[in-house]
C-alpha cells in the first residue's frame, strides 16, 4: 500500500512540474532546394517569460551526438518569440559537407523572467444579500485581497411599530396587510 501511495504521489509531482515547463515539440523536417526547413512548435511560456536565446543542433548518427549550435540559420531563430509554431531556414552546404544522412535535429531555449510588476486594484462587488460591497487587493508574483460586504436592510425604516402582535402607531383609515416580505441585516469579510 505503502509503494502505490509513493507511486501515485511521484505521478501527480511530476505531471505538477512538467506542466510548468516550457517546451519545444512537433520538430518537422522539409527539405526544400539545397536548404533544410525546421518547423517547431513553442508551448508552456508564461507571460512572465522571454526566450532570450535559441540554439538549433544537429546529429548525423542518429541521436548519440550533437554538433552546434548552427550557424547557418535564418527565419525564426532570434529573441522575442512566443508560444506558436515557427520555421527555421538552415542553409546545410555552408555550414558542413553533407552526404545522404539521416539527421536528427535538436531545438533549445534559453529562458529569462521579466520581473512581474505589482498592481493595486479596487472593485466593487455584491450579491442578492449583500448588494453593497468593496473589494480591494494587489495583484503579482503573490497576491492577496479582501472584500467586504454589507445589506442595506438594517438602514431601512418601516412607517410603524410592531409590538406585541400589534400596530400601535398606525392611526390611517382601513386595514393594513402584511405581506410577509422579511429582511435581515447581514454582512461578510473575505480575505
Amino acid at each position: 500500500m505503502k509503494k502505490q501511495i509513493l507511486l501515485l504521489t511521484a505521478f501527480f509531482l511530476g505531471l505538477t512540474f512538467s506542466s510548468f515547463a516550457q517546451k519545444v515539440s512537433d520538430i518537422q523536417i522539409r527539405v526544400k532546394g539545397d536548404k533544410i526547413l525546421v518547423g517547431y512548435t513553442i508551448s508552456g511560456l508564461k507571460y512572465y517569460q522571454d526566450i532570450s536565446q535559441i540554439d538549433f543542433y544537429v546529429s548525423r548518427d542518429g541521436g548519440q551526438t550533437f554538433e552546434g549550435p548552427l550557424k547557418e540559420i535564418s527565419g525564426d531563430t532570434g529573441p522575442g518569440l512566443r508560444n506558436g509554431k515557427y520555421v527555421m531556414v538552415w542553409d546545410v552546404l555552408k555550414e558542413m559537407p553533407f552526404t545522404d544522412e539521416e539527421l536528427v535535429f535538436d531545438v533549445r531555449l534559453s529562458v529569462t523572467e521579466k520581473p512581474r510588476k505589482k498592481a493595486f486594484m479596487i472593485s466593487l462587488a455584491g450579491n442578492i444579500t449583500t448588494p453593497l460591497g468593496l473589494r480591494v487587493g494587489q495583484l503579482g508574483k503573490i497576491g492577496w485581497y479582501a472584500e467586504f460586504r454589507a445589506s442595506l436592510s438594517p438602514f431601512t425604516t418601516a412607517d410603524y411599530t410592531y409590538e406585541n402582535q400589534t400596530i400601535p402607531d398606525y392611526n390611517q383609515p382601513g386595514y393594513y396587510e402584511f405581506n410577509g416580505n422579511t429582511a435581515s441585516a447581514a454582512w461578510s469579510a473575505v480575505g
